[in-house]
């Protein structure tokens, strides 16, 4: 097996591991197969959320369903409010969750996005509000939301996010989506990113939310 000494920690606090005394050296653990054996110490996203830059923001009225690709139409929209060379808005995730469907067949339906390429003029901020991820960090994000009802200035090319889904009853409400982005989609200062659910009948809609987490990039 290898060998391991600690020579130092660099920063931060180690209170939870106690190391016995002349047991500086000790062996690395490997599988069977000669592999490494690591462990996450915690949950894979708890460290970022601590840090007090992890939000999301949801609509409260739940907005049509759209049965073709939108030009400036949305359920919510996200805007990075910042100045240039200010922070990043880096997508954890979005979701819908259906609270209306009154169509007479089954339905299928998924979620679609938009991201600005170019920066806009900053927009009358919406209704919704920002909810910090772990709960007591500071509302301090320079984010702003649009809702259904008020179009983007700008038309935008959309996209899916995740894939469609079946409905097994055909008038009750209640199916959900939440698709991981894992900052695949990255918001930069002056754009938007736009959510809204495309699918066969425009009698089913939708609540939807965007978490996100804010960070200085440098943006290539």
């Amino acid at each position: 097996m290898d060998d391991a000494k600690l020579m130092g920690k660099v920063r931060g606090l180690d209170q939870d591991t106690l190391y016995p005394a002349g047991k500086e050296t000790i062996q690395t653990m490997l599988s069977q197969q000669s592999e490494e054996l690591i462990a996450w110490a915690a949950p894979v996203y708890s460290e970022i959320v601590r840090q007090g830059r992890s939000f999301w923001v949801n609509n409260a009225a739940a907005i049509a369903t759209v049965t073709a690709t939108p030009t400036t139409a949305v359920t919510l929209a996200l805007y990075n409010g910042e100045p240039d060379g200010g922070r990043s808005y880096i997508i954890d995730y979005v979701w819908a969750n259906f609270t209306v469907n009154t169509a007479a067949a089954l339905v299928h339906v998924g979620i679609i996005g938009a991201l600005g390429q170019q920066r806009e003029a900053i927009p009358t901020n919406a209704a919704p509000v920002v909810k910090n991820a772990n709960s007591s960090g500071k509302l301090d994000t320079r984010a702003r939301t649009i809702i259904g009802g008020t179009a983007l200035p700008t038309a935008l090319n959309w996209f899916p996010i995740g894939t469609s889904v079946n409905t097994v009853v055909n008038t009750l409400p209640g199916f959900q989506q939440w698709v991981p982005v894992d900052g695949k989609i990255i918001v930069p200062p002056g754009r938007y990113f736009a959510v809204h659910t495309l699918g066969s009948v425009t009698t089913t809609s939708a609540i939807m939310g965007i978490g996100w987490t804010e960070k200085v990039l440098f943006l290539g």
